[in-house]
């Protein structure tokens, strides 16, 4: 047990080191540059100063002094934490970069502080689990990328908790059977589906009666 709390004591005094260590570096003095012509996300970060690659922790304060952007750099590109605050002093994202690409779980938050978007990401794109939230903490989506490409069961729901539509999807593509609600919880629809095109489909009024069938 006192192994364990000695490396945990080890690990925070690095960890804490390691940030002090890192150049700060104020947004002010840095230029931000899409570097190519081709791929729009392709963005370097690079010194006023001297026109050198930025590595270290570009940061920018609001009005107040309060920290609004926190973003790691290694040879002028993200890597690291990237992290982005509300005036209010809120955070509202949080993501992770590896050599300029995102990595790893993203967080956005609503300004009341409720989280907004959670997504995992690997070599720059949506990749795993993802779910967006109501303001009110309520999920309003949930589902599964592989790729960027939705694939599996996309869940979405009405803000009251109710469930709003069930969908499937083989790479990006709607397949099988897709169910709608109305938010008192009634059938709405059902579709079938077999590569996006619409095999058969039944829809329903609010008030339980069918009103369409094809």
């Amino acid at each position: 047990m006192e192994n364990y709390k000695y490396s945990i004591i080890l690990l925070l005094i690095g960890l804490s080191l390691n940030c002090i260590g890192q150049t700060k570096y104020s947004f002010d003095s840095v230029n931000i540059i899409n570097v190519s012509e081709v791929d729009i996300d392709n963005w370097m970060c690079f010194l006023k100063s001297d026109s050198s690659k930025v590595t270290g922790v570009v940061y920018k304060l609001n009005s107040s002094g309060n920290l609004v952007i926190e973003n790691s750099y290694r040879d002028g590109l993200l890597n690291g934490v990237v992290r982005q605050w509300f005036d209010n002093g809120q955070l509202e994202f949080q993501m992770s970069f590896k050599n300029g690409q995102q990595n790893g779980r993203t967080k956005i938050w609503h300004e009341n502080g409720q989280l907004s978007v959670e997504q995992n990401y690997k070599n720059g794109k949506s990749n795993g689990s993802f779910a967006r939230y109501f303001k009110n903490g309520q999920v309003q989506a949930k589902g599964k990328r592989v790729k960027f490409q939705l694939d599996g069961i996309l869940l979405n729901y009405y803000e009251n908790g109710h469930l709003k539509s069930e969908d499937n999807y083989v790479k990006n593509k709607l397949n099988g059977l897709s169910k709608s609600w109305y938010e008192n919880g009634k059938i709405k629809s059902q579709v079938l589906y077999q590569k996006d095109i619409i095999i058969s489909s039944k829809s329903w009024n609010e008030y339980g009666e069918v009103i369409d069938v094809k």
